[in-house]
């Protein structure tokens, strides 16, 4: 199944754990209701499944006449592990292989140390020696790297399976 995720404005941190484990995830920063259903309805006609994910019920509403699958997710940080688990397990999601950018949502490349060009070396400059693998945005060109901030939403996201 071709996931997209639509997340709303309101939520995210939702987007970015999605992308984390590797999932299409769209940010639907600064747009309104009109203009998220278009896009919404033109993404079922690129064959993708979309999914909205938001905690505004008339958005919510509007979507599903719109036969649009919705996921409703209290915004409230406190209950998010227990909606990233019904998530999980709705649309049977797992940590893919292939990482996503959580700023930009492009697709993120690794590239040894010793592969870094100039301007990644720079972004990485504090945590070059302790790593030896990076990740570069293909899109943004931010550099990453499996550090504790990594390690923790990796650890949050593998206690729900």
């Amino acid at each position: 199944m071709n996931l997209c995720f639509f997340v709303d404005e309101m939520l995210f941190y939702v987007a970015e754990y999605l992308r984390i484990m590797g999932y299409d995830t769209i940010y639907l920063k600064g747009l309104d209701d009109k203009e998220i259903i278009k896009m919404l309805i033109n993404s079922k006609k690129s064959k993708k499944m979309a999914v909205l994910i938001t905690g505004d019920k008339n958005l919510a509403s509007v979507a599903k006449n719109h036969l649009v699958d919705v996921f409703y997710m209290y915004p409230e940080k406190k209950l998010f592990q227990s909606y990233l688990k019904e998530l999980i397990d709705k649309y049977k999601l797992k940590i893919k292989k292939t990482t996503r950018c959580p700023k930009c949502n492009s697709i993120l490349l690794s590239k040894r140390k010793n592969e870094l060009n100039e301007n990644e070396l720079k972004q990485a400059k504090e945590v070059i020696k302790r790593y030896k693998l990076f990740f570069i945005c293909k899109a943004c060109k931010k550099v990453y790297w499996r550090g504790s901030q990594w390690k923790e939403m990796i650890k949050k996201i593998k206690s729900l399976f």
